[in-house]
């Protein structure tokens, strides 16, 4: 896999300062934004198991990596827009494409848990 230079995230960032280090495990996001950021940048790069170890473990059995692997891989990732991040929750868009060119935009206002030091993905509205 070859390293964008901009983090995919949208955050201005280079990715080596930004979701990188995340995404490669180095270090574990130190806020539910830069969790949320990272998890885009992880549907952009198509790395579904990421997606998967980032959701809080009591909610891991109600995604299905087939179906993670099947939107990161079939969509194209145009942009992400944080609305807002306040505490444990992140209001976000995230614009892509479907397999077939349609535009569409995923609004989503998601809630994380924070366990040992660890923030998780634990669930969302749309």
């Amino acid at each position: 896999m070859i390293s964008p230079t901009k983090c995919p995230c949208c955050s201005g960032k280079d990715f080596t300062d930004c979701c990188e280090p995340f995404l490669n495990k180095t270090v574990p996001p130190s806020s539910p934004e830069a969790l949320m950021r990272s998890r885009y940048s992880a549907y952009v790069l198509k790395n579904p198991q990421y997606i998967l170890d980032t959701t809080h473990p009591s909610k891991r059995k109600y995604h299905r990596l087939e179906d993670i692997i099947k939107w990161s891989t079939e969509s194209h990732w145009i942009k992400l827009e944080v609305i807002s991040a306040l505490k444990d929750r992140v209001k976000f868009k995230a614009y892509y494409r479907d397999k077939w060119g349609n535009a569409h935009i995923h609004v989503e206002h998601s809630q994380f848990k924070r366990e040992k030091g660890i923030w998780y993905f634990y669930d969302a509205e749309y």
